[in-house]
């Protein structure tokens, strides 16, 4: 789909929808490469990069890196307006992680896929790097 009919008739929330689904199974495909292939451990890694919290901390993270149209598409996705009440995220983390998953939606969507990988393994590398909790059993 053209970056522009993207832009102009899908909801964000419709790319946010699409971005989540893109970044999970980013998320697991990079984890199974890596040997991580027992299922609850493999589920439980995979939480680590899933929950807002952590989509949050990318989010801001990665927002000075954006170009214009990333930015303005990422701000969207984070300002809309929703009914959902996160159960174990602040409202500004679930805002921002939306945010994030809008853009990834966006990326996959205009199959500019060379920006998605860049932007999920620095995702992946924010993560990591930033403390959040990965122990996990092998």
């Amino acid at each position: 789909m053209e970056k522009n009919k993207l832009e102009q008739e899908v909801p964000v929330l419709a790319l946010a929808f699409v971005g989540d689904a893109v970044y999970d199974t980013f998320i697991r495909s990079m984890l199974i490469k890596q040997g991580k292939v027992k299922p609850n451990l493999l589920h439980k890694r995979a939480t680590l990069y899933n929950k807002a919290k952590a989509q949050s901390l990318a989010f801001l993270k990665i927002l000075p890196f954006l170009n214009d149209k990333e930015k303005q598409i990422a701000m969207r996705g984070r300002n809309v307006k929703g009914n959902t009440i996160p159960k174990s995220a602040t409202v500004k983390e679930y805002k921002n992680a939306t945010g994030l998953e809008a853009l990834i939606g966006y990326l996959h969507l205009a199959r500019d896929i060379n920006r998605l990988e860049e932007i999920m393994n620095t995702i992946v590398d924010i993560i990591e790097g930033e403390g959040v909790e990965m122990d996990y059993e092998s």
